[in-house]
């Protein structure tokens, strides 16, 4: 089995960041230069594979990820870009003082790479601006690189706008197209702002590209900061990686505001500290920092990469936790969605993440826009898990796209003991340590509801628990 280097380590470190490390220097908090994010189509990719069987395709889709970025991240070196960090599965690359040309450069080669495979999924997006950057989270636990400026709002609203296999500029990149005679068609975005869309015959400006440089060589000490714990204890032993998987697990989004004056730095870093050390005492995983002028956004998941029996309920009691600590927050709200994500480790050989990635992280985000000031909601399937421990009550459902509205609750606060006790004893709360026996009957439920019916058989020994399991089955179908 595979022992990690220091190589495969500092893969979890962006090469701009390596090289600051070896020279011992911060890296700016602002700069001005060209964006690059590329998306491999990561949520068309999950639900295609999602329907396969299990371990095996979420091993090819991690293949035909690493494929993608692999020639990602050589393009982005052979640029003198950086790959900063993964966002939904996108990764965010740089290119620091460029004015335009080397981040086209970039997409040009990855154009050319992709135009030779028949199923294109990826979308690709570049601006010119200034970018804010910095660490957040505890590197005791992890660190993480946080982006934000008005340069990724304008990404945000042309990749919008994108269909799969489609390369999106911003007006500067296009004006930097148009002066190299690149193929562009001109447009606007939905907020009117200029954008153009490269031609799909677009070649390279240059054919002799030479190889990658190397990037700066950097401890695995320096570098366990940027690696979730549990993905690092794996590593340090010889079990290996974990393997990608698309499993069941919990998702959050968490937002706050705060106001953009002296000092925000150290209150945002003080809040993001608190969220991840609640979340990690209670067995769970801060996966992603995201920040605007003056908004915050951290994600977290309970069951990836690791699984527990009481992962719904370990995520409602570190969110009551925050709850408790985040009174005098400003804009504090939160969405919680349980069901299928792909995690795993994912990218080139000298740029990789540990990721979770899926539909259930973009519900998270849309039911948070929804939840009022100061409150937490949860979807139906959080809501069922949960049980009687927690008060709910129902809240406006949340609109998606074409789909039905989805319902979604208000949690409140936990239930005194002895209420628990009473309900127990009618059968009303959740059974811990079988949830993984609920998991078919809770997807049956959703076929008959589509008018398809059937049967099932539960057997087992004298007392083992099957009236309660049908107890809570009854409790689930309400």
């Amino acid at each position: 089995m595979k022992r990690f280097t220091n190589d495969d380590w500092g893969a979890f470190v962006p090469s701009d960041r390596r090289r600051a490390l070896a020279d011992g220097r911060e890296i700016p908090r602002e700069s001005e230069g060209s964006l690059l994010r590329a998306d491999p189509g990561f949520n068309e990719l999950l639900e295609e594979y999602s329907q396969g069987n299990g371990a095996l395709s979420a091993e090819k889709m991690t293949r035909r990820l690493n494929a993608f970025f692999e020639v990602l991240t050589d393009a982005v070196a052979l640029h003198g870009g950086s790959v900063v960090c993964f966002s939904g599965g996108a990764a965010v690359c740089w290119f620091d003082g460029d004015e335009g040309s080397r981040a086209l450069g970039c997409a040009l080669v990855l154009l050319d790479v992709l135009r030779q495979t028949s199923d294109r999924r990826e979308r690709v997006t570049l601006a010119q601006g200034r970018l804010q950057r910095f660490l957040a989270g505890d590197p005791d636990i992890q660190s993480f690189e946080v982006t934000s400026g008005e340069i990724l709002d304008r990404v945000d609203r042309i990749e919008r706008l994108l269909n799969p296999g489609e390369f999106g500029l911003d007006q500067r990149m296009a004006a930097v197209a148009k002066d190299s005679q690149l193929p562009i068609t001109l447009g606007r975005t939905g907020q009117g702002e200029p954008m153009a869309l490269l031609g799909p015959s677009a070649r390279p400006l240059s054919s002799d590209f030479g190889t990658p440089p190397l990037p700066a060589n950097v401890s695995a000490e320096a570098a366990r900061a940027f690696v979730p714990p549990e993905v690092w204890e794996r590593l340090s032993s010889d079990e290996g990686e974990f393997a990608p998987d698309v499993r069941r697990a919990v998702v959050f989004c968490l937002r706050f505001w705060l106001p953009p004056e002296k000092r925000v730095l150290d209150e945002l870093q003080a809040h993001v500290k608190l969220i991840q050390r609640i979340v990690h005492q209670y067995r769970g995983t801060l996966f992603h920092v995201a920040a605007s002028e003056a908004e915050v956004s951290v994600w977290a998941t309970f069951g990836a990469p690791v699984s527990h029996d009481d992962e719904t309920l370990a995520a409602l009691a570190a969110l009551a936790e925050v709850r408790r600590h985040a009174e005098s927050w400003k804009e504090f709200r939160v969405g919680v969605c349980q069901g299928p994500v792909y995690s795993g480790t994912y990218g080139g050989a000298h740029r990789k993440t540990y990721g979770i990635v899926g539909v259930e992280v973009a519900l998270s985000s849309m039911i948070m826009e929804a939840a009022p000031a100061g409150s937490i909601l949860v979807a139906a399937a959080v809501r069922r898990t949960a049980g009687d421990h927690y008060h709910f009550s129902s809240a406006e459902p949340v609109s998606w796209g074409q789909a039905a509205p989805l319902p979604v609750f208000t949690l409140g606060e936990a239930r005194e003991r002895k209420e628990l006790l009473r309900l127990q004893s009618q059968g009303r709360t959740p059974i811990l340590g079988r949830e993984k026996d609920l998991v078919p009957f809770l997807d049956w439920f959703d076929i008959l509801t589509q008018g398809t019916g059937g049967a099932a058989l539960i057997e087992g020994d004298p007392g083992i628990g099957k009236s309660r399991l049908l107890a809570e089955l009854g409790l689930q179908a309400e």
